[in-house]
């Protein structure tokens, strides 16, 4: 029966990092579900590996878990060290954005492939480690990441509001937003826009040209909401346009965060968006399609509705509760005996 399980994923605090978060509300899971929960935190560094080791022993763990890569393990090959030498307990492997890696990172990531399971959050991840290492393809598993908008019930204001969430950034689809929102107001008032996300450094002046642009479209700007306010903002809305370039997927946190509270889901399609994410979506390909879907929608309210249960059915598989819960499943198929 599975008791135990002894967590890996360095920290660097006072500095964040999303693998740490992803892997304390995993972690939290964990416990709800009953589980004993060893989070190991430090670095990994050759000094410490007995250190580590020692712990990892005395919690005697029915499963060993890396969340890889993190901040705290940079470009260190001592965790892929300590993955190896940790002994008889099953190995099971969260490998993060493979996809987006530099060659060198996936190299090295052979040092891990003895794994009795690797999980992967997204079908591109799993597609490219595939072909980077075919033999490790029965021990592969999807399971998706969740949400950090705590959800709330679909309830839009009176006011037909349009909403995007996401960085204000190059090719994370505002300009299709902006250009979106320019052709409906041509053709109607009634129809109101928002945008919700965060400045990033690198891109300050792309972020305050964008700014600029939508108070000519009389566009309310979030930035730097809290989860809160993002959650109240998401809920309250009519619809989220979200034309991702390369088509929506389940990687995205701002698909998640909006399924998770309902919202109806106006997005692009590509050769990674599920049959399950898919079947969510109302499918717009240019900003011209999606302006006129959405002035028709004005007139359309059980359309509306429909789009709206099918994007909460959609999120229900992406809350913390079901992710803990395939990862449990994972665990339970790492230590069954080779051929079951």
């Amino acid at each position: 029966m599975l008791n135990r399980i002894s967590v890996l994923c360095g920290s660097v605090a006072p500095f964040g990092c999303g693998v740490l978060d992803y892997s304390e509300r995993l972690n939290t899971e964990f416990t709800r579900l009953g589980l004993q929960v060893q989070a190991v935190h430090e670095p990994v560094t050759l000094a410490g590996v007995s250190s580590i080791l020692g712990k990892i022993r005395n919690a005697r763990p029915d499963i060993l878990l890396m969340q890889y890569p993190n901040a705290a393990y940079g470009h260190s090959l001592t965790p892929h060290l300590l993955a190896n030498v940790a002994g008889r307990v099953p190995f099971v492997l969260t490998l993060h954005e493979f996809e987006p890696a530099h060659p060198l990172r996936k190299l090295s990531i052979s040092l891990l492939t003895g794994a009795q399971a690797i999980i992967v959050t997204n079908e591109m991840d799993r597609s490219h480690l595939v072909k980077w290492y075919p033999w490790v393809s029965k021990r592969v598993r999807t399971v998706p990441l969740a949400s950090n908008i705590t959800g709330r019930p679909w309830q839009p204001g009176p006011t037909f509001t349009v909403v995007y969430f996401g960085l204000f950034r190059p090719g994370k689809g505002l300009e299709e937003f902006l250009q979106c929102a320019r052709l409906v107001k041509a053709r109607t008032s009634r129809i109101h826009f928002r945008a919700i996300g965060t400045l990033t450094g690198g891109a300050a002046e792309y972020g305050r040209a964008f700014l600029e642009e939508a108070r000519t479209l009389d566009m309310d700007v979030l930035v730097g909401a809290s989860e809160e306010d993002v959650a109240t903002a998401l809920s309250s809305a009519s619809v989220a346009y979200l034309p991702f370039p390369d088509g929506a997927t389940a990687r995205r946190g701002s698909i998640l965060a909006a399924a998770n509270c309902g919202l109806p889901l106006l997005s692009t399609t590509g050769p990674f968006t599920t049959p399950e994410l898919a079947a969510a979506l109302l499918v717009a390909s240019s900003p011209a399609s999606a302006a006129e879907l959405l002035v028709s929608l004005l007139e359309d309210p059980q359309r509306l509705v429909e789009a709206h249960v099918r994007s909460e059915r959609f999120g229900k598989a992406f809350t913390w509760e079901s992710v803990a819960e395939r990862y449990v499943d994972v665990f339970n198929g790492a230590r069954a005996p080779a051929g079951h």
